[in-house]
């Protein structure tokens, strides 16, 4: 029995696309709702027509919300990847100073995003502090004639792969050519 994995891109278009629907939707019901507002007021003021009209614009506002929530945590993704691949920073410490969070924030934003498989095999190790990517590692030890650095064109990480192979970005999953 064999499994897929997905990558980290599908996770995060699929987050993008959540995002962007949840956005339009709250701002569709916040408009349907300011709208009924002003209705409500011109017309007299019904208290169940305003009271109908604020609950539109909760739920929109609720909507706008999340949908603004997600659009940050993939600008946040984007920015640890080039932290991680590009300056090589892997500490948890160096993360929080670059990003101007707090540990603890980065920590757990780190976790969130593995375990919404943002990151395609990473993990945190509690102990160094330090966010561990596996292809990175793996390929560390290989020797330098038979590797070569890549940039990935989806989420602009770096990494190393073998001399003529066509590898797999090490955070969004992306096919590097």
């Amino acid at each position: 029995m064999t499994t897929h994995k997905i990558g980290s891109r599908a996770v995060i278009i699929t987050q993008r696309i959540i995002g962007k629907t949840s956005s339009v939707i709250g701002y569709t019901h916040a408009g349907f709702g300011c709208i009924g507002l002003l209705i409500e007021i011109t017309d007299g003021a019904d208290t169940f027509g305003v009271g109908l009209a604020f609950s539109f614009m909760i739920v929109g506002g609720l909507f706008i919300y999340n949908g603004i929530r997600i659009k940050r945590r993939i600008n946040r993704f984007k920015h640890y990847v080039s932290l991680i691949s590009l300056q090589g920073i892997t500490s948890l410490e160096m993360l929080a100073a670059q990003t101007a969070k707090p540990v603890n924030f980065v920590r757990d934003d780190l976790q969130k995003m593995i375990n919404k498989r943002f990151f395609r095999s990473a993990s945190i190790d509690a102990v160094k502090g330090e966010i561990l990517i596996v292809g990175v590692q793996a390929f560390e030890q290989g020797s330098p004639a038979s590797v070569e650095n890549y940039n990935c064109s989806r989420c602009g990480g770096s990494g190393i792969r073998e001399r003529g192979r066509t590898p797999i970005c090490e955070y969004c999953g992306s096919v590097v050519y």
